[in-house]
């Protein structure tokens, strides 16, 4: 008993299936990257809210987005919102030129100002007992900032490795999600 195939008829038929199997295909991954995200932003937010005191600029700075760009290509782009970012993630050391004046905690100053743009002025004292040298306000005379040659930040958050953890879980997740679309 033959078997016959007529290409006509299976030719569309064929065309059709391979061209919804590959939306599926596309949707599949496409949802898996997006679950990819979602975790990578959850576990990485949730990080750097453990690091100590990091308000929601630095966990709402966490941001994620997942492109399709081109037929195939779907790209997770992770970035943050504060420039400096990877000084936390991956630990610095900052020199000053010659030294950095950092605020004492006791002093009121304002976050993030400047020594050099301190009101009134500054002017600087030499402790004897090899502590390090003060900077104290031309007005009140008090104490505001302490000079340093040098300070460490140390590796604070886990992002980049959490972003590798969970993306090796990609390839689980589309089969999972292909799976359940049949």
């Amino acid at each position: 008993m033959p078997l016959r195939f007529t290409i006509t008829t299976l030719g569309p038929k064929y065309s059709a299936l391979m061209q919804r199997k590959a939306s599926q295909v596309q949707r599949s991954a496409l949802l898996a990257m997006e679950e990819i995200k979602k975790e990578i932003l959850d576990r990485g937010r949730a990080d750097i809210a453990q690091a100590g005191n990091f308000g929601t600029r630095w966990t709402d700075g966490l941001q994620g987005e997942v492109q399709e760009s081109g037929p195939g290509e779907i790209d997770l782009s992770i970035t943050h919102n504060v420039p400096y970012f990877m000084v936390h993630q991956q630990g610095a050391l900052i020199r000053g030129r010659p030294l950095l004046a950092i605020p004492l905690s006791f002093a009121g100053v304002p976050k993030g100002l400047y020594a050099r743009n301190y009101p009134g002025g500054l002017f600087r004292v030499d402790r004897l007992k090899g502590g390090a040298p003060l900077l104290l306000s031309r007005v009140d005379r008090l104490p505001k900032y302490f000079l340093i040659e040098q300070v460490r930040i140390p590796k604070r958050f886990k992002v980049l490795e959490i972003i590798t953890e969970v993306s090796r879980t990609l390839r689980t997740r589309f089969l999972r999600i292909l799976r359940a679309a049949k």
